[in-house]
């Protein structure tokens, strides 16, 4: 199951807009014990979601439960169910697709979507985990260490060794050497690392990365 394709789920996807007023975590079972991970959803529909969490190597759940929590600690989701697939897309962080024993209730996903905790996503969202480049402007603290963690049409998934702020614009560069300016939409700390959306400025830069990483795809394969 490791580094396996995504399946597609049929029924809508939501992304995860919300970073701050709700926070999750998975559960996996190691040695006959639950391990509890901090984690970012990616997406969600009823049948299941995508999510990322920093785990060691030698965990390699079959199964798993999620809860999202409110800004209160209470539960606002909490579902189980079969890990699909298993993706590295840092050193230490592996995203995750996990298929639901039961479905969500519409009407969970309905307050979800009136709370802006989560919009339909316009653009398939491509799993990618390389070292990238994050250019801030002067004045600020300097990114060290960066990692693409997915990309898609509309913007990127990031994580930094520093925190990057709401409504930052920063430049971010692919190792080959095309560039995007971007503005960061969501911001939090996942583990060790600061997590961030970010949106594309503008269609030169989204068309420069995308293109530049399905060469680089077509090249590995």
């Amino acid at each position: 199951m490791s580094d396996e394709q995504a399946p597609q789920r049929k029924d809508d996807r939501y992304r995860w807009t919300s970073s701050m007023s709700l926070w999750a975590e998975l559960i996996v079972g190691f040695d006959d014990q639950p391990k509890v991970f901090d984690s970012q959803i990616i997406d969600v529909s009823q049948s299941g979601c995508a999510v990322q969490a920093d785990l060691p190597p030698e965990i390699r759940p079959q199964v798993g439960i999620i809860r999202i929590f409110g800004s209160r600690d209470d539960v606002v989701v909490e579902a189980a169910g079969r890990i699909c697939w298993d993706k590295h897309t840092s050193l230490s962080s592996r995203s995750f697709g996990m298929k639901f024993r039961r479905q969500l209730r519409p009407d969970l996903l309905e307050r979800l979507i009136h709370e802006g905790h989560i919009s339909r996503r316009e653009h398939p969202r491509e799993v990618v985990g390389i070292d990238v480049t994050v250019r801030r402007t002067a004045g600020k603290p300097p990114i060290n260490s960066a990692q693409l963690i997915d990309v898609s049409r509309s913007g990127l998934q990031i994580a930094t060794d520093e925190a990057l702020e709401m409504g930052e614009r920063v430049l971010v560069t692919l190792p080959t050497g095309p560039s995007a300016a971007v503005k960061v939409r969501w911001a939090r700390r996942c583990e060790s690392r600061h997590h961030a959306g970010v949106a594309f400025e503008n269609l030169t830069g989204s068309r420069a990365i995308n293109e530049a990483l399905k060469a680089d795809l077509a090249t590995v394969g």
